[in-house]
């Protein structure tokens, strides 16, 4: 199966079990809510690219580790990880400060930096094939810069909603618009993802 013909795949069972979910419980447990089926398909798609992720360090070596794990935080983070285990939060700086035992600042602060590892590795060993790809016009490049793209916008929508809401005074269907909004530009990242890393797998060989 071709990368497009795979992506296609996915997308279109993406979005059946959107619709399915939609005739079975409405627009708020399938579109709206926070752990609707949009939320649930965006953690299963990049629980997906997370796999192929792995695929592709199998390709191009043990080296690029960081990608599936950045993946892997990305589905985590779907999940709320940043308020886990402890108060204020296993990812929250407040934790420092916080009247908690030491060993709890100790697991949160080692997790910030294998997060914060792991982001470097993305920049320091990513930034340069990604741009050269986007030179050369490689369609796994400009797959991940629209992914990219989206996740700004996904970001904007959710950090912005309430400000701007207060802010203008506008009607609150609006407010569910832009709720609405976040939620697919995250799924649109996810299957972003997922196509990048299609095209990006080397074929097997025959035999």
């Amino acid at each position: 199966m071709t990368a497009h013909r795979h992506f296609a795949a996915v997308t279109m069972l993406t979005f059946a079990v959107l619709l399915v979910a939609y005739v079975l419980f409405g627009a708020e447990a399938a579109i709206r809510s926070e752990s609707g089926a949009v939320e649930r398909m965006s953690l299963v798609i990049l629980l997906y690219a997370m796999v192929l992720a792995v695929l592709l360090t199998r390709q191009i070596g043990a080296r690029y580790w960081h990608l599936p794990a950045l993946l892997g935080i990305f589905a985590l983070r779907e999940l709320d990880f940043h308020d886990w285990f402890f108060e204020p939060g296993l990812l929250h700086v407040g934790i420092f400060d916080a009247p908690v035992p030491l060993w709890q600042k100790a697991v949160s602060g080692l997790t910030m930096l294998l997060i914060l590892v792991t982001l470097g590795r993305v920049v320091l060993l990513g930034t340069r094939p990604f741009l050269i790809g986007l030179w050369r016009r490689a369609r796994w490049s400009w797959a991940l810069a629209g992914a990219g793209a989206l996740a700004v916008l996904s970001v904007v929508f959710d950090e912005t909603r309430e400000a701007w809401f207060e802010a203008t005074g506008v009607d609150y269907s609006w407010k569910s618009v832009m709720s609405i909004a976040e939620e697919l530009a995250e799924l649109g990242m996810a299957l972003l993802i997922v196509l990048a890393l299609l095209l990006a797998l080397r074929p097997r060989k025959a035999g």
